[in-house]
């Protein structure tokens, strides 16, 4: 199982591009920081 990575970036081209830089690892995204504690907050495997 990859590592994962939480980003949160509201420019929805910088994830792309990074998605691509880091296609190793599962990235998980986030729009804003409440979007990102939603994810934080749900348990292990959702």
């Amino acid at each position: 199982m990859p590592n994962k990575i939480l980003l949160v970036d509201d420019d929805t081209d910088f994830r792309d591009e990074f998605r691509e830089c880091f296609d190793a690892y599962q990235i998980v995204e986030a729009g804003d920081g409440e979007e990102a504690l939603r994810i934080l907050k749900k348990p292990c495997g959702s």
